[in-house]
């Protein structure tokens, strides 16, 4: 009889902490709902967060395209980064800061997607980029390359599918697509 009792306990303190957490978890979505998603093509500009960004543009190019371009990153860290005959999907934006604080901006959780093909960012958006680790200030604008690894064989994936970057899942639900140039 006493055990009894106790399962009778244990199953209304089980019931009430699932009709406490079924209530909060229900009023949370409903608050935050997430919105649709948003799309952005080349030369198109969004606010995200107290950023105005511009894509600018969206290419591939060869590691030695790359490091022609982009000198800035010696020789050395390109050759450790890549081996063979890397390709690199590279987007141009530019971003503006809104807000009255300095803000970094963080594209590492920027992901590309053509067809089944995912990756994220590369460490190379670092180094060509310097100075982004110190922020930009408010009202400033600056220009930014953010690089993707592209698989060799990938690259007719690439070129013939629209190409993905997702910005923002939440609380803003934003990706760019367009066609590589």
């Amino acid at each position: 009889m006493k055990w009894c009792k106790k399962k009778i306990l244990y199953g209304i303190t089980f019931f009430v902490f699932l009709t406490v957490w079924l209530t909060c978890f229900l009023r949370v979505n409903k608050t935050y709902e997430v919105g649709a998603w948003e799309s952005y093509r080349l030369g198109e500009t969004y606010q995200v967060m107290g950023r105005e960004v511009t894509w600018n543009s969206m290419c591939l190019m060869t590691r030695e395209e790359a490091m022609e371009k982009f000198q800035m990153v010696s020789k050395q860290d390109w050759l450790s980064w890549t081996e063979g005959d890397t390709e690199y999907c590279v987007i141009g934006v530019s971003i503006k800061n809104l807000t009255d604080d300095t803000i970094s901006p963080e594209f590492f959780h920027w992901t590309i997607q053509c067809d089944s093909y995912t990756n994220g960012a590369t460490y190379l958006t670092t180094l060509v980029n310097k100075g982004i680790v110190d922020g930009i200030q408010p009202g400033e604008s600056r220009d930014i390359w953010i690089f993707y690894n592209v698989d060799e064989s990938l690259r007719e994936t690439m070129l013939n599918n629209p190409v993905r970057i997702y910005v923002s899942v939440y609380p803003e639900r934003i990706y760019l697509e367009d066609k590589l140039l």
